[in-house]
């Protein structure tokens, strides 16, 4: 536990709400340096009162601006998870410059160009730039992305969605008004993780296509069986007069 360095992100995280708050669970798990992270997924949900999978993309987002980096991997043990630093230059007092967005869906970071990401995913650093950040492998199907041109992909190693905006699931809750959307979401990764290995080639030809179709049902065969339920109750006994 860093109160030095949690004392840093309540004076100059760039952003608040849940992410503020995963930062700080961060810190509650970070050496006075900065490093030294490797809380599990899970426990940081638990810390944050968030999803898992919100954690998973807001731990995304940290990397991708690059406060966070991730210095291992976990491996497939329970208890083996990743380990992360947080950015040595930000703990000396460098602030990040905020997350540009364009309407290609490109993200990059600072006016210098230090960090982009593509629409594929991939990461480049600039000579200029003290952050290294290795490049994702072939097989890391992943993207980042403005939520105007969502471009979601299948993230092979986390296995699950990425690149999903806050704005989509925002139009997704909207559209289908009471249901457990983050819930559903967990659900279609369970299943598509499964289809893929029992079929390795075969994938979602447009996965934004295919998750809005399942919610779509989901919600639909909920609100039927929901007015199901409502006609096949019995009828209130009449009281005792």
């Amino acid at each position: 536990m860093s109160v030095e360095v949690m004392s840093m992100v309540f004076k100059r995280y760039p952003t608040g709400g849940g992410e503020r708050l995963l930062a700080l669970a961060l810190a509650d798990h970070a050496s006075d340096d900065g490093t030294r992270i490797f809380p599990s997924v899970s426990l940081l949900a638990d810390k944050t009162v968030q999803s898992e999978r919100t954690v998973q993309r807001q731990l995304r987002k940290m990397e991708a601006i690059g406060w966070l980096i991730k210095v291992a991997d976990g491996g497939r043990g329970r208890f083996d998870t990743a380990e992360y630093c947080i950015n040595p230059d930000w703990i000396k007092g460098d602030i990040l410059s905020p997350l540009k967005i364009d309407v290609k869906g490109d993200i990059a970071v600072s006016s210098k160009g230090d960090i982009a990401v593509s629409s594929k995913g991939d990461i480049a650093v600039s000579p200029e730039s003290s952050l290294t950040i290795s490049e994702p492998s072939d097989t890391r199907e992943t993207a980042l992305v403005n939520p105007k041109t969502s471009v979601i992909g299948w993230d092979v190693p986390d296995k699950m969605f990425k690149g999903i905006s806050a704005e989509r699931m925002e139009s997704w809750q909207n559209a289908f008004p009471g249901f457990d959307v983050e819930g559903e979401l967990t659900r279609i990764d369970l299943w598509y993780d499964r289809k893929l290995r029992e079929s390795p080639k075969w994938r979602w030809k447009n996965p934004e296509r295919g998750i809005h179709n399942w919610l779509s049902r989901s919600f639909h065969d909920s609100r039927r069986a929901k007015v199901f339920q409502k006609k096949s109750a019995p009828p209130n006994a009449p009281q005792r007069q």
